[in-house]
């Protein structure tokens, strides 16, 4: 059985080896946020439509790490998202030039098919 006082928290513990009911007062160790929860945070997939009827994607992107001591979910994210985004423009910038190269080879081949 625990019990709160004022401003300390007091386990009340009973001998059971002894065959006894008394109880004893001993502090109980203060609790601490000790972090540790592993968070996953996903930057969804996004799809890019510069050309009519032609689109190509970026992403996902997924990060897990663990919650640092005394961090909330909320500060977690507001650390990992500015990483996330960086890496959502940097695939971003690789592979819309890709894909517009795919596409003008493609009209190519379509002119010269003709």
């Amino acid at each position: 059985m625990a019990r709160k006082m004022v401003g300390e928290v007091v386990s009340m513990l009973g001998s059971k080896e002894l065959g006894e009911k008394s109880m004893s007062m001993q502090p109980a160790a203060e609790v601490q946020d000790l972090g540790g929860d592993e968070i996953t945070i996903i930057l969804g997939q996004e799809k890019y439509a510069p050309v009519q009827y032609h689109s190509f994607d970026v992403g996902p992107f997924i990060v897990k790490t663990t919650r640092r001591p005394g961090e909330t979910v909320a500060e977690v994210y507001e650390r990992l998202m500015p990483e996330l985004r960086a890496c959502s423009q940097r695939a971003f910038d690789e592979a819309l030039p890709r894909f517009l190269e795919r596409v003008r080879v493609a009209a190519a081949s379509a002119r010269g098919a003709r």
